[in-house]
């Protein structure tokens, strides 16, 4: 009797093979880790993008950079742009300050 290779039990007995992704997933708490993962990538993310947009104040016009970024978050997220902007505004009023404390706070992360 030959042995099936992976791809070819998968394509055999797709529902057995989908019931055990499932049970694997359930037992391993896949939820979970996904939950995990998705809150420490945006922990990550957000400051990052924050120090991001403070050095790019530094290079680039503010005028522009707001109408840009006002742009692409009109498309990412289309009723909620205008209070991220504000945001966005403050961040960039207090950018002298905000770049110091991101600094050490990166810095002291380690």
């Amino acid at each position: 009797m030959t042995s099936l290779t992976p791809v070819g039990f998968v394509f055999r007995h797709p529902l057995a093979f989908t019931g055990r992704v499932l049970r694997h997933f359930h037992a391993n708490r896949g939820v979970l880790l996904a939950g995990a993962v998705a809150y420490y990538a945006l922990l990550s993310l957000v400051p990052l993008l924050i120090l991001l947009l403070v050095a790019l104040s530094h290079v680039a016009d503010k005028v522009e950079l707001l109408t840009l970024l006002h742009h692409y978050l009109e498309q990412l997220v289309p009723g909620e742009a205008e209070l991220v902007m504000a945001q966005v505004a403050q961040f960039l009023d207090h950018r002298q300050t905000l770049s110091w404390m991101m600094m050490f706070s990166t810095i002291g992360k380690r």
